[in-house]
């Protein structure tokens, strides 16, 4: 019963907070009109550059670390196996998992291509498995920037140093953006 009420009160703290501006069709997702009229949102842009953040400042500085400073590693198999490696590994085959085990595995698609909102909702609220590059983000959020929280089969696939110089600096710019 207790891993059941665990369960269910990851998958509601899980629901999605941010949008990855990768791949959207710019006429649907007019990000600046989105945010000035209806409820400003977080993202990283890969082609700017830029993150605007309010919350979720780590998950989207894990964004572009990816694509900027890591050369997309949530792509690289090595990375996938990694963390298909630590569910099998360190999380689930232990009496005492990783505390980021339950995260990933209750990650909204890891194990299937479930909606956690309905599409119709303008497809922002509309959310499926988001690919390895959501995953890696999500876990630097998770970390918040403390490489002690990363589980160790997956700490050589993120740039702390990096992360932590983004970071800062969108904290220093004092409006949640970096360019």
């Amino acid at each position: 019963m207790k891993k059941i009420i665990l369960l269910l009160l990851l998958l509601v703290i899980l629901i999605p907070t941010t949008v990855n501006a990768k791949g959207r069709d710019p006429e649907r997702y007019d990000y600046e009109g989105y945010a000035e009229n209806i409820v400003p949102i977080q993202y990283y842009n890969p082609g700017s550059g830029e993150i605007v953040c309010w919350s979720a400042c780590w998950h989207e500085v894990g964004h572009k670390l990816d694509y900027e400073v890591m050369n997309s590693i949530s792509e690289d198999p090595a990375f996938q196996d990694a963390v298909v490696g630590f569910l099998h590994g360190e999380a689930i085959s232990t009496s005492d998992p990783h505390p980021m085990a339950w995260r990933i595995i209750v990650f909204p698609g890891f194990f299937n291509d479930m909606y956690i909102f309905p599409e119709d909702t303008g497809g922002f609220a509309g959310y499926v498995w988001g690919g390895y590059d959501e995953l890696y983000a999500e876990i630097l959020r998770w970390s918040e920037g403390n490489i002690g929280a990363i589980p160790w089969s997956l700490r050589e696939f993120y740039n702390m140093d990096a992360a932590q110089e983004m970071y800062d600096a969108i904290m220093a710019a004092g409006d949640g953006t970096i360019h």
